[in-house]
């Protein structure tokens, strides 16, 4: 099995009904606008999607730094823990993905 990609996470946290992935996408799926200028900067926890049914300090499962530009980043834990046991790259790392159409394409 392969690992979670955050950024399939994201578009996974988003439908046309209103009806995502996860219950609470404005805590469990957090956008951060890091500026054309950059200097800004986040600080926080984030969990793999593993934890997300036991997450008691409300922590996000992805992190989504809006670049300004056509290409966003997408930041997640790569928990090799329950449903993301047999992944077979970057075990109990954080990811960081790339991609394009803000993550919904």
């Amino acid at each position: 099995a392969m690992c979670f990609n955050p950024a399939k996470g994201f578009q996974l946290s988003y439908s046309n009904d209103g009806d995502g992935w996860y219950d609470n996408k404005d805590s469990d799926v957090r956008v951060w606008n890091s500026g054309k200028t950059g200097g800004a900067q986040w600080s926080g926890s984030i969990i793999g999607v593993a934890d997300y049914g036991n997450n008691p300090d409300s922590n996000h499962v992805i992190l989504k730094l809006e670049s300004g530009g056509p290409r966003d980043l997408f930041v997640g834990f790569n928990r090799a823990k329950g449903i993301n046991k047999d992944n077979v790259e970057a075990s109990n790392e954080v990811t960081v993905i790339e991609a394009g159409r803000d993550g919904l394409g």
